[in-house]
């Protein structure tokens, strides 16, 4: 996964960008929080392999 430092929106609330490594932690947490995701279709993995998940996407999305 390539640090992607590229900024697609920026305002006073809110930055777009594109994941970096240094997101795994926070991904993780996101995912595994059950107030998010009762609402998707997800299941709850380990941090390891939400690690994997989001190096995948980062990958494979090109914004």
């Amino acid at each position: 996964m390539e640090t992607n430092d590229q900024v697609f929106a920026k305002t006073n609330r809110l930055i777009l960008r594109g994941f970096s490594i240094n997101d795994t932690e926070s991904f993780h947490l996101y995912r595994s929080n059950p107030e998010v995701a009762k609402f998707q279709s997800w299941e709850n993995y380990g941090n390891e392999i939400n690690k994997r998940k989001l190096l995948l996407i980062n990958d494979r999305f090109i914004f």
